[in-house]
């Protein structure tokens, strides 16, 4: 490794401490690298044997370096993967046709591996790979063609599919040959397809929606994974750096021009990332990186993005990434529709954003107004630690905490149940997992009890 290679060959006390500068500032972008900590260890003890400037100056910037490290595989360990496992239940309404009083079962004979909803469509991927969507078609977000309106079953749309991911009015999969596809909404660049024809004013001749799955052309390189909001979307290839497309405002590319075309996001290229989140519907982002800090980017007119209203450069938005100073050994982000939520290394959670409707599990005498008078909190606010802690979900107007058998909720929650603090979800619910759109909700369980609802 290069910096190792530069610590072995400095020729000074001072090089000597530039280079473990550096090295903390390389663990900083990279996150947890296995067998570094050996590998440092080792040259830097044959450094000091070798030359005569070793001291407790250097001795000091080796072990900032050795504490960093033991907090990045802190982090690392505590990183949740979630798989999805059960039934898809659907409660609330997806059109005018589609509605459901109680929890109705959608899936029964279809195994799911992950779910991902949408303003008022769902889609689904089996474990055999196949994807699957639900739900109005107003957009053609289902991708089965225009004459379809909607559907009251789990439609099969492609298969040989590794990644799935639906926005406000688009879907959006990867294939297992790294193929990306994307249907629905395509104003804006929403979906990285430029569907302009060749014309002088080329923006009055796109076309705005693609009913079928089309083959959208990029030049990222291993993209893994998918996250959608309403104008923009995000990708993270498999070295962790993150690509998006959408509207100038939010998709992070500091430009006045939207992007018809996926690129990687050039001003936080350098650093990698362990996930990437926009809200049903959202217009603004989150991004957790490899060592635990987070950054965040777009809307920000209810305090959603973490930073103060007096230090916008605009006053609703901010068009390029900005890091969250106050937020450190993060191990877990969500970004919802007005909201965002933070779980760190310890297990205390931090909020920020819209509280309208509880979701931020404080007292409204907390929040401060912004300009349209809506109650808000504008940076990140601790609100309650549990060590059971291990997954957030910032949905349209509540909050879920999760734990490894445990549901806590907080905001809107059943319809208009609403919970002005994180409550537990009794266990006779049954509910393993929780998708909330603005108008419905999917369920994932093994059984749920429909009399509760």
């Amino acid at each position: 490794m290069k910096i190792l290679k530069r610590i072995e060959n400095a020729q000074s006390k001072n090089s000597l401490i530039l280079y473990l500068e550096k090295t903390y500032e390389h663990l900083e972008n990279e996150g947890y690298i296995e067998g570094f900590r050996k590998d440092l260890i080792d040259t830097c003890r044959s450094k000091k044997n070798n030359c005569d400037y070793w001291d407790r100056e250097v001795a000091t910037k080796l072990g900032i370096n050795l504490k960093f490290i033991k907090k990045l595989k802190c982090i690392e360990n505590n990183i949740l993967n979630v798989y999805v496992n059960g039934s898809l239940y659907i409660k609330g309404h997806l059109s005018t046709n589609l509605k459901y009083s109680i929890p109705t079962k959608i899936s029964d004979k279809i195994l799911l591996q992950k779910v991902s909803i949408g303003g008022n469509h769902v889609l689904c991927l089996s474990t055999n790979k196949t994807v699957y969507t639900f739900g109005s078609n107003s957009f053609g977000q289902l991708g089965l063609g225009s004459g379809v309106e909607y559907t009251i079953q789990l439609e099969e749309v492609m298969k040989n599919c590794k990644e799935i991911c639906a926005g406000y009015s688009t879907s959006m999969v990867i294939t297992c040959k790294d193929k990306l596809y994307g249907w629905g909404c395509t104003e804006n660049g929403r979906i990285g397809l430029d569907t302009s024809e060749d014309s002088e004013d080329s923006d009055s001749f796109r076309v705005e929606k693609e009913y079928f799955p089309t083959l959208i052309k990029h030049s990222i390189k291993n993209l893994e994974k998918l996250t959608a909001g309403s104008t923009h979307m995000c990708g993270l290839d498999r070295d962790g750096h993150i690509c998006s497309a959408g509207h100038w405002r939010f998709s992070g590319h500091d430009s006045f021009d939207h992007m018809y075309t996926i690129n990687y996001i050039s001003s936080i290229n350098h650093i990698k990332f362990r996930k990437v989140t926009i809200g049903i519907g959202g217009y603004h982002t989150l991004a957790l990186t490899k060592s635990g800090y987070v950054y965040s980017w777009g809307h920000n007119r209810v305090g959603q993005l973490g930073i103060k209203f007096s230090e916008m450069k605009q006053l609703t938005y901010q068009t390029d990434p900005i890091k969250i100073k106050t937020l450190e050994n993060i191990i877990d982000i969500s970004a919802g529709w007005g909201h965002s939520g933070a779980i760190d290394v310890n297990k205390n959670v931090y909020v920020c954003g819209r509280n309208e409707e509880h979701q931020l599990g404080i007292n409204k005498e907390l929040c401060v107004f912004n300009e349209r008078d809506h109650k808000c909190i504008c940076q990140f606010y601790k609100i309650v630690s549990n060590e059971n802690f291990k997954r957030i979900d910032c949905t349209s107007q509540n909050t879920y905490l999760y734990t490894d058998d445990y549901i806590y909720t907080s905001g809107l929650f059943n319809g208009n149940v609403v919970n002005k603090e994180f409550t537990l979800i009794p266990s006779s619910y049954n509910i393993k997992y929780i998708y909330d759109s603005v108008h419905f909700t999917v369920f994932i369980s093994d059984g749920m009890n429909e009399k509760l609802f």
